[in-house]
């Protein structure tokens, strides 16, 4: 079973770098945008449902839409180069990594 693991990790991250690379930034975080509005609208609806499994689930997925959206845009703002503007990209990934994601992560320990 590890090995198979092992195996369909390597193929899905081999998967994710060929899409990538014919997928701009502009609709990778359009995208990526209307899923975590997605998943927010579904935790609102765990809330008033009570469904703590369904709250979590969508807390969880929110972190890990958000992780690889401040993977993609640091990678980016590396290929941009050094400036103001990629400086202030990077401090705003800080501050989701750094403020936003507990949040995320609190939600689910309630």
């Amino acid at each position: 079973m590890g090995v198979f693991r092992a195996s369909w990790e390597s193929h899905v991250r081999v998967l994710t770098e060929a899409v990538d690379e014919i997928t701009s930034v502009s609709d990778f975080l359009t995208v990526s945008e209307g899923h975590i509005m997605d998943d927010i609208n579904k935790c609102l609806s765990a809330l008033g449902d009570n469904d703590v499994d369904s709250l979590d689930r969508r807390a969880g997925a929110i972190r890990g839409r958000s992780m690889r959206l401040c993977n993609v845009v640091t990678a980016e703002m590396d290929n941009f180069g050094a400036g103001v503007y990629a400086d202030r990209v990077k401090e705003a990934i800080d501050v989701l990594l750094n403020t936003g994601m507990s949040l995320y992560t609190a939600c689910c320990c309630l």
